[in-house]
């Protein structure tokens, strides 16, 4: 029955099972014709993934630049930021600091000398940074007078400047936990390496102390520790250590 049926159905349509010139004409016009069709469709439908990506592409960029501009910021050199600089020649010091953070807020305090005590102010300064509502101390020094007879008060970590001296150098070497470096004007710091109680024993910060000698105002302890602490600003501040030490301690120095 099957060999019967292939010789009524060659019968009927003969020309299905024959080569002619017609079919190798179509044949060899497919074969060339394939190539350019599928380039047309590739091309028809190609322009809107371009779109589509160079889209998402628009809406992503200006968000990963700016994240970048902000960390680079954030840990950048003075080059990369707006700077200030702060002077006082009654501390004898100057230094710079990213605009952006504020302005310098003076808070001293007068020591408990006696009415004939005349070496010097018997005072404490320290500097803050902020601005009038929301400010945080970086710095504080102290004269001999108030290091001997202080304000009855707790103690901050802004009072060792008192017990600063000409051998503050030697006792850092002889400290795991600090290492020696300079300013860019040949200040000499002991950078002390230490937890920050506030943020727990995971985060840690640094602390710079440095002496000068022949001046009223000997001993300088600066530090970014009261920025950082999210009890004192609400957020932690990421590269705060970094833009610090680029920027205030790298620029420190002592004027007349």
């Amino acid at each position: 029955m099957d060999e019967l049926q292939r010789q009524k159905t060659n019968r009927v349509f003969p020309e299905l099972h024959q080569v002619s010139s017609l079919s190798k004409y179509f044949a060899i016009l497919l074969f060339i014709a394939l190539p350019f069709v599928g380039g047309w469709i590739g091309y028809q439908y190609a322009p809107f993934k371009i779109i589509e990506i160079e889209l998402e592409q628009s809406i992503r960029t200006p968000s990963e630049q700016n994240q970048a501009l902000e960390s680079f910021q954030s840990v950048g050199t003075s080059s990369s930021m707006h700077i200030t600089t702060y002077e006082s020649k009654e501390l004898g010091i100057a230094f710079e600091y990213p605009s952006s953070w504020g302005g310098i807020y003076i808070i001293q305090s007068q020591g408990t000398c006696s009415d004939d005590y005349t070496a010097d102010d018997c005072r404490i300064h320290t500097l803050a940074i902020g601005d009038a509502r929301h400010h945080d101390i970086v710095l504080a020094t102290m004269t001999t007078g108030y290091h001997l007879h202080p304000v009855s008060r707790g103690g901050f970590w802004g009072d060792f400047s008192g017990s600063i001296n000409e051998h503050y150098a030697q006792e850092c070497v002889n400290n795991s936990a600090c290492e020696i470096m300079n300013s860019e004007h040949n200040v000499l710091f002991a950078r002390y390496y230490h937890p920050v109680p506030e943020m727990g024993d995971s985060k840690t910060s640094f602390e710079y102390r440095t002496y000068r000698p022949n001046h009223q105002y000997f001993g300088y302890i600066i530090s970014p520790v009261r920025i950082q602490s999210p009890r004192l600003t609400g957020e932690v501040i990421d590269g705060i250590e970094k833009t610090f030490e680029e920027t205030i301690v790298r620029s420190f120095r002592f004027i007349e």
